[in-house]
């Protein structure tokens, strides 16, 4: 995660999930600087009385060349107006390989990667330590786009363009991958009386999610209450949700005004003579979704956690 504001409501999701052991989460250079990325996430974590996640510190920079950041949209430290309690200094914090590789080592059932930030802590591990693909059941991505174009340029969308090769690894990785793009991220919101049951329920990890929203409400008045990175954790537990197809797709690496666009071949069909795309990966890309049933998941996890 690079948690800024949504990135904060995947996570109060995640770990409102009883059927979810979320393991560990890392932090990456993105929304804003890897420190106070950790500061963020640690800090949602101790509001949520879970400061027993592992947490660990990621990648400072991209591979080559990224973006410029989000603090223009979220405000220096990623979370607008909302202030968490300090949790953790984060140069204490392990280094994220390190964590990774001990999730993936463990014996049972392989682990999910939900990524709602850059790529490149995966990116990074599949580069060390390629065997602990083998334990990585799926990788959930939000990130890129099959049709809408970007957000952060005409052409990429902003997580994709903070480390382009970063992704290419892991779309190359041979991994299950799933894109969450913008195409679906921007349909998911969250209504005031979605809001006013947060607030209503009393719970820690609720109350919190309601500030998240109306500060989101607030910035981002033509759009509203946007669950943004959390709407691809939803998919993630919950993939009845959405519609899936199998199609190819490539990050662009060099292109002038279009560096970091996902390039997704939608044709029915192609020329026999064969063309780049046959050596383009598959992802399943979230080609479309019931947008009211994830808000009404999202709600209806966070309000009846267990204790």
């Amino acid at each position: 995660m690079d948690t800024g504001m949504d990135d904060a409501l995947a996570l109060i999701y995640l770990t409102s999930r009883p059927d979810v052991e979320l393991s560990a989460v890392t932090c990456v250079n993105g929304c804003v600087d890897v420190d106070a990325v950790a500061r963020n996430t640690t800090g949602v974590l101790a509001a949520l009385d879970r400061r027993d996640i592992l947490v660990g510190k990621g990648s400072d920079r991209p591979l080559t060349s990224g973006g410029p950041g989000a603090q223009w949209v979220f405000g220096p430290t990623g979370l607008g107006d909302v202030r968490l309690p300090e949790a953790a200094v984060p140069g204490d914090l392990p280094p994220a390989l390190d964590v990774m590789r001990r999730v993936l080592a463990r014996p049972g059932p392989r682990t999910t990667l939900v990524c709602t930030g850059p790529l490149t802590n995966v990116a990074l591990l599949l580069r060390a330590h390629p065997e602990a693909a083998r334990q990585v059941a799926a990788v959930y991505v939000m990130g890129g786009s099959a049709a809408a174009g970007g957000n952060e340029t005409p052409a990429a969308e902003f997580n994709i363009l903070q480390d382009p090769e970063a992704a290419d690894i892991v779309l190359r990785s041979g991994l299950p991958v799933v894109m969450y793009g913008l195409d679906v991220f921007t349909r998911v919101t969250a209504t005031d009386a979605d809001i006013a049951a947060l607030d209503a329920s009393g719970r820690p990890g609720a109350v919190l999610a309601g500030r998240i929203l109306r500060e989101l409400a607030a910035r981002f008045a033509t759009r509203g209450a946007f669950l943004g990175d959390a709407g691809v954790a939803v998919v993630a537990t919950e993939r009845r949700l959405a519609e899936l197809r199998r199609l190819k797709v490539a990050v662009e690496l060099r292109g002038g005004y279009t560096r970091g666009a996902t390039v997704v071949d939608r044709r029915v069909t192609r020329p026999p003579h064969g063309d780049h795309a046959d050596d383009w990966p598959y992802a399943e890309i979230v080609w479309d979704l019931d947008a009211t049933g994830v808000a009404a998941q999202f709600v209806r996890s966070v309000i009846t956690k267990e204790s």
